[in-house]
């Protein structure tokens, strides 16, 4: 295959004449006084003269019978490479087989074009440091090239990979950013396409020519995708675009090959349209990570035949209309395929049923003007619905099997919107923000579910301290007192010692105590009780003495206190878990927030 064109036929014509030399010279080895557009190369000779040589500021011209491998280990920057018989103002045409076997630049950072075409016997293309190159970039017709790894941080606007021998292709680390396009045309030998992990396309046009579909790694970011006349790829087909990430601004075009399945795993969001049709023998789609969608068209497919909500489970906004058309046995839309402006389903098959459609609900709230179409082999329905799920919009009557008009098999859908439907940006906008309430709707009624429940468990806990509040208004001393908040706290609990409290039990047999875990010294502190000795019992026989030894008022006083701190405690307590619930609630109304601004977006 020959590239050329009028690009190259203009360059040729431009060359004939200029001041200085076409090529170096001892006196000016890398062109310095020359304003020739390019600067030719045709011997070794030549190529030892530019060898030290950092900038050339022309293009670098290598003849068809240049001996050997091509090097120059020290050039930084150059106007623009050429290689091949298209450089040539009169080409014979053809593949040339020369002498030319290798370029290596092994510095080069910087090119203006790059053009390496119909060369044979090549094999090899070195350029490890290339940045950049701000025109095109192309190699095509070289059949003995078998990989090309491009530079650590490149970014050009157009890369042109056509009718080669690569089986490999690498876009290793770095910044790697093609603002426009990159076409891999009839590489018959390709099967392996590695993008780093940022990089990020324009438009990127697969044409396999019959070839297997080459394995994907990545790029995450892409404009445009088409994959076209590709047979099936090496590996297992839900793997093979592995890494193709958000599409956010384009689409995804597949149409005319022969593989069996085709999937995007990694596939998020696709701003315009999925668009699948001509492939002969597609059985399988998949699209188990893809979110948003703007419109969906899968025609013309004759081995599909099942389409399974389970193809794009995750799937929740399309903003553009859906229409399916083949020789469909069965088609399970997901939810959210039914809150498409217009979703047109047709098949061929004579038994396909579509009654299934003709009372759609919709999953979001305020759609009112969605209208589905379907013909089938048999039967014909049109319905328009809302989210009332009572299909009020649908056709009545005959209309839904198509028995209403002509003789039922072959009559057109017949639709039931009435009044002026809405434009599709109105209807995107009321399905977004419809989406977003009703989840915040639900959101907040769990949260106040939540508050209900919670407050009930607190006044079950409120009316469980009632005998302590009893205990205060002057009834009968407590039964017992064992809690986790105890009412003294020994010197060694003061200065950090191992040793715990222990609380007698009053009114329970004789030398009966209960062992609480310790806690920091209450305020006031038991110092202010006349009975001081009872903070400085170090023991339970001390306390089980101290105890029956204390007057009844100061016993009194003593369990009294106890029941204050413990009440404090317990308020305390339920105050800390109710800021902690209302800290939790008050995230998981961001989240929500959040969630909505995605809907939105």
């Amino acid at each position: 295959m020959r590239v050329t064109g009028i690009v190259l036929s203009a360059l040729a014509a431009t060359v004939a004449y200029g001041t200085g030399f076409p090529y170096p010279t001892a006196s000016d080895p890398c062109g310095t006084t020359s304003d020739y557009f390019r600067f030719i190369i045709n011997t070794t000779a030549q190529q030892d003269l530019m060898s030290q040589c950092t900038i050339i500021n022309h293009t670098l011209w290598i003849g068809n019978n240049f001996p050997g491998p091509f090097t120059l280990p020290k050039l930084l920057h150059v106007g623009g490479i050429y290689v091949g018989d298209a450089l040539y103002e009169d080409p014979t045409g053809g593949i040339v087989d020369g002498s030319l076997t290798s370029v290596s630049l092994p510095a080069l950072e910087d090119a203006e074009e790059i053009i390496v075409v119909d060369y044979g016997s090549i094999t090899s293309l070195d350029l490890p440091s290339l940045g950049s190159n701000s025109g095109t970039f192309t190699l095509a017709g070289l059949p003995a090239l078998r990989n090309f790894t491009f530079g650590g941080s490149y970014e050009g606007s157009y890369v042109n990979i056509t009718n080669t021998g690569l089986n490999e292709i690498f876009y290793n680390s770095g910044i790697q950013t093609l603002g426009f396009t990159m076409s891999l045309i009839n590489n018959q030998d390709l099967s392996t396409i590695t993008f780093s992990s940022n990089a990020s396309i324009g438009t990127l046009e697969l044409n396999c020519n019959s070839a297997p579909l080459p394995a994907f790694s990545g790029p995450p970011m892409i404009d445009d995708l088409e994959i076209s006349f590709c047979n099936q790829p090496s590996v297992n087909w839900e793997i093979a675009l592995q890494g193709v990430g958000t599409i956010s601004g384009g689409s995804i075009e597949v149409h005319d090959n022969t593989f069996t399945g085709f999937a995007l795993p990694s596939t998020l969001d696709l701003g315009l349209e999925l668009n699948i049709h001509d492939n002969a023998k597609l059985t399988n789609i998949s699209f188990p990570a893809m979110f948003t969608m703007g419109s969906l068209s899968i025609k013309n497919n004759s081995a599909l035949e099942y389409i399974a909500s389970t193809d794009w489970p995750d799937l929740g906004v399309i903003l553009g209309d859906a229409e399916l058309s083949g020789p469909f046995v069965s088609i399970d839309l997901p939810p959210y395929l039914l809150s498409a402006p217009s979703v047109t389903i047709q098949s061929t098959e004579s038994d396909f049923d579509c009654s299934k459609y003709s009372n759609p609900t919709y999953p979001i709230p305020g759609i009112v003007e969605v209208t589905v179409n379907c013909t089938g082999g048999n039967s014909n329905s049109s319905s328009n619905g809302n989210n009332g799920g009572d299909g009020s919009g649908t056709d009545s009557g005959d209309e839904s099997n198509g028995s209403g008009s002509g003789d039922g098999s072959n009559s057109e859908p017949v639709s039931s919107n009435k009044g002026t439907p809405l434009s599709t940006g109105a209807i995107a906008g009321i399905a977004v923000a419809g989406a977003g309430f009703i989840i915040s709707l639900l959101i907040t009624a769990w949260l106040c579910i939540r508050r209900r429940n919670r407050r009930r468990r607190n006044e079950a806990e409120l009316r469980g301290m009632q005998p302590e509040v009893d205990d205060l208004a002057g009834g009968p001393p407590m039964q017992q007192y064992t809690t986790e908040a105890h009412c003294f706290s020994s010197p060694q609990e003061a200065t950090g010692g191992e040793d715990v409290g222990f609380v007698a039990d009053h009114r329970g047999a004789p030398g009966a105590m209960s062992m609480v875990s310790p806690m920091s010294p209450l305020s006031p502190p038991l110092a202010e009780l006349e009975g001081k000795e009872v903070y400085e019992i170090l023991s339970h026989v001390a306390v089980m003495s101290a105890a029956s030894e204390m007057p009844s008022e100061k016993s009194n006083l003593f369990y009294n206190r106890c029941a204050v701190a413990e009440r404090q405690s317990r308020e305390e307590a339920l105050a800390a878990r109710e800021r902690a619930v209302e800290a939790r609630e008050r995230q998981l109304g961001t989240l929500a927030a959040q969630r909505h601004d995605r809907f939105e977006l």
